[in-house]
């Protein structure tokens, strides 16, 4: 994590992070798909 406090993010950042995990997870998925042929 690139912040040093421990506060949970703003909600104002909430879309953001579930667009990320959401991209995050699509590549993964993505890459995997692609390793089985």
């Amino acid at each position: 994590m690139a912040s040093g406090t421990s506060a949970p993010p703003p909600p104002a950042s909430l879309p953001r992070i579930v667009a990320a995990s959401l991209i995050g997870t699509t590549i993964e998925w993505y890459d995997n798909s692609f390793d089985r042929g």
